[in-house]
């Protein structure tokens, strides 16, 4: 079938990026969210591994980490600034809208690397969200709200790769 080729070549992709001395979980980080150019996939890990040897690196994953931690399976992504209750989700959503135009246009240019410190300005108001904010409140609407807010910032960091897969060196 298709999808067995693809897996096959797939396999074959990852094991000789591999070989050519290439982080195998900056490989597997990228590979695992799309294979389909593999121009890109290279600039994409090419990115990872350069960050991963940055201070950068350790808040990215953290902060990314704490967002994967919650959010499970969600995979809605539809805000309603009206449903906010405290400050703290009003800011991170703000800096997530800034953000998000900043790092689609950064992708739009393969320009990964900053995309990938881009996503930095998110760290801060994510934890300030974390401290001040409960993401599981009683109310279902803003519980989902604040659910939804936190995958569409975990997904912005996937269109890059997914960073969970990377372990701090």
């Amino acid at each position: 079938t298709v999808e067995a080729v693809m897996t096959f070549i797939q396999a074959r992709f990852v094991n000789d990026c591999v070989t050519k001395g290439m982080d195998p979980q900056a490989v597997d980080a990228v590979v695992s969210v799309s294979f389909d150019d593999v121009i890109d996939i290279l600039a994409r890990i090419d990115a990872f591994t350069a960050i991963r040897a940055e201070e950068a690196f350790a808040l990215l994953a953290a902060a990314y980490k704490r967002i994967g931690n919650i959010i499970k399976d969600n995979d809605e992504t539809t805000i309603d600034a009206s449903c906010f209750a405290a400050a703290a989700e009003e800011k991170l959503y703000a800096v997530f809208l800034q953000v998000h135009e900043q790092v689609q246009a950064l992708l739009a240019r393969r320009e990964y690397h900053a995309a990938l410190k881009a996503l930095l300005d998110l760290k801060q108001p994510v934890d300030t969200f974390f401290d001040e904010v409960m993401v599981m409140a009683d109310d279902p609407v803003q519980r989902r709200n604040r659910l939804n807010l936190l995958t569409a910032i975990g997904q912005l960091v996937l269109q890059i790769g997914d960073i969970s897969r990377m372990q701090e060196s």
